[in-house]
């Protein structure tokens, strides 16, 4: 028996057979039989089991690889096998590349261009500025103009294709800043120093300024003036730079040379240039760089003197000032002039002279001075003891301060005109010795009986003599004498001491002092004797005579009325204290007396606690610490009913306050006394507020971000002005009173669960606080989001997305195209395709994303896919020499033609014509067309046909001989050729 299985068939069809690298395929199986396996080789070491796979091949070679497809089945049942094989030859890799070092410069930018393209035999240059080059060479120059005011970017693209017909573009962006350029004129080019010229800015697109002006100096104006200084001998050019700036900071300059020949300078001083007559001045020549001098004196006489200093003399009889001018001109070897005019001012002459009533006398001697002057305005005595007067005939008070000898001053007068002459005059005045007849006393006033010591410290004298002013006198020469002065009445009386010296020139000189007797005082004063802490004792004031009083009260304190009381404090609560009293009394004329005594002040207990946690919240346990001194009894009432005589340290009573009726106050009293009697009471008041609840609820614990949560308000009692004070744990607080309110709670982590404390702090208007709590949970919400890797493309285009997800769990892809996926992966690959036609293929990918909490969210955004694009060429492929053929494009999607006929000719037209030549008599010659489709949006497509142009033959032969007689016979020899 033998057993036959089904037959299966092995075929399949690729989408392309050939292309440019990386090159996408999408293969179809066309098996029949019972198939059990699909086993893929596409000869790349890649391998597939799926049915129909699509399959990517790359080239990064330099030339054209093919890679052997195979296809192996294996059927069902009887594991039968059967291969089938095909080619994909894909081209090499290209790759645009540019690199332009920098991408921005001043205008002209001669700008140096990379080609750092991978795989390309030929390159298409377009700067952008209506400019293009199909040089192949690493670098390429270009020169980037821009003539205009504001920045020009040139966009520069860059197309390269290999042999096989690849191509690919890149664009550059190209700035070239507006142009700037420098130029000035100058008001003149030469002259003498100092030399002021003005330049006129005549340049283009400045924004800033820099002047050099060859001299150090610089300027930032844009239309300076510019003062240049020579101060040598010889000729200076000084190179002026101009330097301007753009706002890019493009720069441009120009320099133009400044001729200054040195400076001369006519100069001369006098000084003062006011003077008086007569007046031989100096004149000091202070010109520089002259070498001849011109003078004019003003006074009719002038010379060519070139000494550094001389004199000339003026002088004149008027009796007003009189002006000369003085001129100088001077000159150097250049041809430079400088002139310089000064005043000389000449004032009228003048004369001092004066005499005096006295020129001898006693001291003080008192002169009368007159002035004889003549010429002057204005006079300055000096009287030769450092007095002075401006007075035209002053009288003045010469004192001799020497006791011994007589004193010579001299008197001096300066006599000063208008203009600040000056003439002198001088006069001795002689003054006898001083005497000082200075006595002193040691009590100039005082209470009857008064003793008065006489103290004598005269000077200059001989003979001396005291008069009391009480009818007592004496002569002698004692430096020291007493003398008692007595008062029998009731007021003041004043007695005038007189003490006379006389000296050997028979001068004399008095001096004189009062002396004053008051009557006498006593003081005496009756008080309380005790008492306890304060005790307030009076006092009964019994002095005579008196008419001030200061009472000491042995406590610190003092009183001035004639009959105080003062409250004496004896503060150790234990101990009695002695106070000892005193009475000063004094008289309107400063007499006094003084009395003592005593008083005894008893200690008074301290009642003294403190209430240490007043104000509180009903139920309150009030803690008090006693801290009163010298006590023996306590009596405690809490002003709530309730009494105690405790006396311990600390005590404690319990306080109930309803709510409802505001806070209550509550007067402690304390009465304390000691074994002297003395007692002292305290009352202190205790505040208790009505207690308060804080209770709250929410609709919900827990949620995705963001979660809305309501709450619920339950708490009582909350009377503040801000009763409510509500912290969401999240940063935020809120003092909200309605009964229900909501606040969102967010959760950015999109990862971890955030959990929020919710307190609420209710509060009456006495400060009483509750608080109460709820969790809040907040699950993370998955944060979706993506990467396009390769958008936009051409179609049909396989992006790539890159899954950049945080928190998400679940996923589901919308592509825009009607396809889904719900893949987790994290690097996701969609093919798009867009039919041939004007507009490019937007698509909105959405990526939903869920965590394990079941929160979601959603990420979109596009990707533009450009529309197909085909190269098709139709033509008649063979023919003579020459050969005429006219190409058809059956493609679709293209705007832009690239024709290359192989011959060396190019075209660019939809539908062109090429004439083929083949020379070659014998064989056919054959041309490889290929035409390069592109987009508007830069898409590419390739058809390549081989034309065939056969030759053409030659007809030729030659005849031996073309002439002779009848019967002719010639050789004839075929010469043809093809």
């Amino acid at each position: 028996q033998v057993t036959v299985g089904p037959s299966i068939h092995s075929e399949f069809t690729a989408s392309t057979l050939s292309g440019c690298a990386p090159l996408e395929v999408d293969f179809t199986h066309m098996m029949t039989g019972p198939i059990a396996l699909f086993l893929w080789n596409f000869g790349d070491y890649n391998f597939s089991v799926q049915p129909n796979p699509t399959h990517t091949f790359e080239n990064f070679g330099t030339n054209d690889t093919t890679y052997t497809v195979s296809l192996s089945v294996i059927s069902s049942n009887f594991f039968c096998v059967e291969t089938y094989e095909l080619d994909i030859l894909v081209h090499p890799y290209i790759k645009a590349g540019v690199s332009i070092v920098p991408n921005q410069s001043c205008n002209p930018y001669p700008a140096s261009l990379g080609n750092t393209s991978i795989g390309n035999d030929n390159s298409i240059w377009d700067f952008g500025d209506g400019q293009s080059s199909t040089l192949n060479t690493p670098t390429v120059d270009h020169l980037f103009e821009n003539y205009t005011s504001t920045a020009v970017t040139y966009n520069v693209h860059l197309t390269v294709a290999n042999e096989e017909g690849c191509q690919d573009t890149i664009s550059y962006p190209i700035t070239v800043f507006p142009h700037v350029e420098a130029n000035f004129t100058p008001s003149g080019i030469e002259g003498c120093a100092p030399y002021e010229v003005n330049f006129t800015d005549a340049s283009i697109g400045v924004h800033l300024y820099h002047w050099d002006f060859g001299d150090g100096a610089i300027s930032y104006d844009a239309n300076p003036a510019h003062t240049f200084n020579n101060q040598t001998n010889a000729t200076i050019v000084y190179p002026v730079k101009l330097k301007v700036f753009n706002q890019e900071q493009c720069v441009d300059s120009l320099i133009i040379d400044i001729t200054v020949k040195p400076e001369v300078k006519a100069g001369f001083v006098f000084n003062p240039a006011n003077a008086c007559n007569p007046y031989d001045v100096e004149i000091i020549n202070t010109s520089t760089g002259a070498s001849s001098y011109a003078w004019d004196f003003g006074d009719g006489t002038n010379g060519t003197n070139a000494d550094p200093s001389f004199t000339h003399y003026y002088e004149h009889n008027n009796t007003t000032p009189l002006t000369y001018y003085v001129s100088l001109e001077v000159e150097n070897p250049q041809g430079c002039i400088s002139n310089l005019t000064r005043e000389l001012i000449v004032y009228p002459k003048i004369n001092a002279d004066f005499s005096a009533n006295e020129i001898r006398g006693c001291n003080p001697l008192e002169v009368q001075f007159n002035n004889l002057s003549t010429g002057a305005n204005t006079y300055y005595w000096d009287f030769g003891d450092g007095g002075s007067a401006t007075d035209v005939s002053p009288q003045h008070t010469f004192v001799n301060t020497s006791y011994l000898v007589p004193d010579t001053f001299s008197v001096v007068l300066k006599s000063v005109s208008q203009w600040l002459c000056e003439s002198y005059d001088t006069l001795n005045i002689v003054v006898y010795p001083a005497i000082s007849p200075e006595f002193n006393i040691d009590e100039p006033s005082g209470c009857s009986p008064h003793a008065v010591v006489f103290t004598q410290s005269a000077q200059g004298g001989l003979s001396y003599t005291w008069n009391y002013g009480d009818g007592d006198t004496y002569t002698g020469t004692d430096l020291s004498v007493n003398h008692t002065y007595v008062n029998s009445g009731s007021e003041p009386v004043s007695y005038t001491a007189i003490f006379e010296v006389t000296n050997s020139f028979t001068c004399s000189v008095q001096s004189q002092k009062e002396i004053i007797v008051y009557p006498e005082v006593h003081a005496s004063f009756s008080h309380t004797t005790e008492g306890c802490h304060p005790l307030e004792a009076s006092f009964t004031n019994n002095s005579q005579h008196a008419h001030s009083y200061l009472w000491e009260f042995g406590d610190g304190y003092s009183n001035m009325v004639d009959n105080p009381t003062h409250t004496y404090y004896n503060f150790s609560h234990t101990n009695s204290i002695e106070m000892f009293v005193s009475l000063y009394a004094e008289s309107s004329y400063g007499c006094s007396d003084i009395e003592y005594s005593s008083i005894e002040v008893f200690p008074k207990p301290d009642a003294s606690f403190i209430i240490t946690n007043s104000p509180g919240c009903s139920p309150h346990e009030i803690i008090i610490v006693n801290m009163s001194e010298g006590a023996l009894n306590y009596s405690w009432d809490f002003d709530d009913g309730a009494t105690s005589t405790e006396s311990q340290g600390i005590i404690s009573h319990l306080y109930n306050h309803e709510p409802g009726t505001g806070p209550a106050i509550f007067d402690i009293g304390l009465i304390v006394d000691n074994s002297f009697g003395c007692y002292d009471t305290l009352t202190q008041q205790a505040i208790i507020y009505p207690n308060i609840v804080s209770e709250f609820q929410s609709d919900i614990i827990e949620g995705c971000h963001p979660l809305t949560v309501e709450f619920l308000n339950e708490s009582t009692g909350a009377t503040a002005n801000t009763p409510y004070h509500w912290d969401y744990g999240d940063g935020l607080s809120g003092t909200s009173q309605d009964l229900t309110h909501t606040h969102i709670f967010n959760n950015f982590d999109p990862v971890q669960t955030a959990v929020f404390e919710v307190s609420l702090i209710a509060e009456n208007e006495n400060g009483c606080k509750d608080t109460s709590w709820v969790t809040i949970n907040v699950f993370p919400r998955p944060q979706p989001s993506y990467n396009v890797l390769n958008s936009p493309g051409c179609s049909p285009h396989t992006v790539e997305f890159v899954n950049t997800t945080a928190g998400g769990q679940d996923f589901l892809w919308t592509f825009g195209d009607g396809a889904t996926s719900d893949d987790a992966s994290t690097n996701i690959n969609h093919l798009y395709t867009v039919p041939a036609g004007p507009d490019a293929g937007i698509f909105n990918v959405s990526l939903w994303a869920q965590n394990q909490f079941l929160c979601d969210a959603t990420f979109i955004q596009q990707v533009t896919i450009y529309p197909d694009i085909s190269a098709q060429i139709d033509v008649v492929s063979e023919g003579c020499h020459p050969f005429a053929a006219e190409f058809t494009n059956l493609g679709a999607g293209g705007n832009i033609y690239l024709w290359d006929f192989g011959d060396g000719n190019q075209s660019v037209a939809a539908q062109p014509q090429n004439t083929y030549f083949n020379y070659d008599l014998t064989n056919p010659a054959q041309f490889t067309v290929v035409l390069e489709a592109t987009s508007a949006f830069q898409c590419v497509a390739y058809d390549t046909v081989t034309i065939t142009v056969n030759p053409k033959p030659e007809a030729s032969f030659h005849m031996e001989s073309t002439s002779g007689c009848a019967p002719f016979q010639t050789q004839i020899t075929n010469l043809s050729t093809g």
